[in-house]
């Protein structure tokens, strides 16, 4: 799952430096192995846009959109869990939900997943720094 972050997080903006590139690489290959990106989020256009413009930049990683409400993405993750599966890569939602997701440990923390120099880099982020909303300040994916 950490490479699906990865991944999403990383894709506006690639630049060619050597000491992530191979990072990026073994993420790359892991994402066409694995063969899909599941991600759980609300419906609306501006989410829509950005699967499809992922899609056309990594054509090779098929992304399945979950559109949803918080409850409903709630409610499915948990009997996923309850099942023993994990099937949602990525979770995008409100603190609400995400603030009771992550109280559960349904996610993992978003810093060590990212890859590229544009998003490790804290001060080309709004307000230059890495903003997020759960009590750690570390982010779940």
């Amino acid at each position: 799952m950490s490479a699906f972050l990865a991944l999403i997080l990383s894709f506006f903006q690639v630049t060619a430096q050597a000491d992530w590139k191979a990072d990026w690489e073994k993420t790359l290959a892991a994402d066409r192995k694995e063969g899909q990106i599941k991600v759980h989020g609300p419906p609306g256009t501006q989410y829509i846009n950005a699967i499809e413009t992922f899609k056309k930049v990594y054509p090779k990683v098929r992304m399945v959109d979950v559109p949803g409400g918080g409850s409903q993405h709630s409610n499915r993750m948990g009997a996923e869990r309850r099942a023993g599966e994990v099937l949602a890569d990525i979770y995008i939602g409100g603190s609400g939900t995400g603030g009771i997701l992550a109280a559960k440990s349904f996610f993992e923390p978003i810093p060590p997943r990212l890859i590229l120099p544009e998003n490790t880099d804290p001060s080309l982020w709004f307000k230059k720094q890495h903003l997020y909303a759960d009590p750690q300040k570390h982010a779940h994916q």
